[in-house]
């Protein structure tokens, strides 16, 4: 693979924003860091399933009663056709950021500079990613035992960072290798505590564990080199956002879209970085069966929906070991 700039070499190009790619896989690209994927790393991947077993990381679409952040619940109904014998089905008031999901290019902006590569809104659909699929290594970070271990376990119910030490010292504790296109899935156990304590839902001021919004994050996905980055928590990052925010900083954000990192990271990730982010992704089983054999990468495929003009998607995403 073609060696890509280090964050600090960011942008490749004079007029773009700075600490952005645009223009990196040319001035019309849509598909951001997806273009790390080439089939050689798809083959690569294909290599990393031995026993074959399948791990859906889709939640159900009704997995909380009242979807988070206030959004509409689904109403799903069942239609007889042909006297009884045929069954149809109707989704109404779906939103596509109810249950695990993608956040499309079209989700955020950045404040000054608008979306992904500077292009119109209309061309930074989801269903640019759904028409040529998603597939490759999967590797997975599992926060919640690593910190267990250090006697520091996931607070659920709090405003818990995730730093760029404990990714680090967690990939290092495991000896995991992240390479250039892989997803990274981080697995923190919120999503199973959220489904044993909250069957109902959160409340809109709900408080979760996330990475810690910061330059310093945004610097390391980047350098990382991932195509993606997967989590079981509800935004990726934690909420709510600029918890951890000083006056300074969050006077700065007004008016320097750059300081918006240490409020929310994902105008950076999404708009200027063009990593496609996926939150709410169902990583209980997939973690516990890592756990087992010490083994930590997969197979990742997804089939975003290919929706013209979309903004999310459910995840539909399968890893393979």
């Amino acid at each position: 693979m073609d060696q890509l700039p280090t964050y600090a070499e960011l942008p490749v190009s004079a007029d773009a924003p700075p600490g952005s790619s645009w223009g990196l896989w040319g001035s019309q690209d849509q598909l951001g860091c997806l273009n790390k994927t080439t089939r050689q790393s798809v083959q690569r991947a294909a290599s990393k399933v031995r026993d074959g077993e399948i791990f859906s990381l889709n939640a159900s679409l009704a997995i909380f009663e009242t979807p988070l952040f206030g959004r509409p619940g689904t109403v799903h109904e069942v239609v007889e056709l042909d006297r009884g014998l045929v069954r149809d089905e109707t989704l109404s008031s779906y939103n596509t950021q109810a249950s695990s999901q993608w956040d499309g290019f079209r989700h955020a902006q950045s404040r000054g500079h608008g979306f992904y590569n500077g292009l119109p809104e209309d061309r930074v659909s989801i269903s640019v990613w759904a028409e040529r699929g998603i597939a490759g290594r999967g590797v997975l970070l599992d926060l919640e035992s690593f910190r267990e271990s250090a006697g520091r376990a996931p607070r659920f119910d709090e405003v818990d960072p995730i730093t760029v030490d404990d990714l680090r010292d967690c990939a290092a504790e495991r000896g995991i290798v992240i390479e250039q296109g892989d997803f990274l899935v981080i697995h923190t156990g919120w999503l199973d505590w959220a489904r044993r304590t909250s069957p109902e839902g959160l409340p809109v001021d709900m408080r979760t564990p996330g990475l810690m919004p910061s330059r310093e994050t945004v610097a390391l996905l980047w350098d990382l080199q991932v195509a993606a980055v997967g989590s079981d928590v509800p935004a990726v990052e934690v909420w709510p956002p600029g918890a951890f925010a000083s006056k300074e900083q969050r006077i700065a954000a007004r008016t320097d879209p750059r300081a918006l990192a240490d409020i929310f990271m994902h105008a950076d990730l999404i708009a200027l970085l063009g990593l496609p982010l996926g939150e709410l992704w169902d990583t209980g089983r997939l973690a516990a069966a890592c756990r087992a054999d010490d083994r930590w990468d997969f197979l990742l495929t997804a089939a975003p929906l290919n929706i013209p003009g979309g903004v999310a998607s459910p995840a539909n995403v399968i890893a393979v070991r």
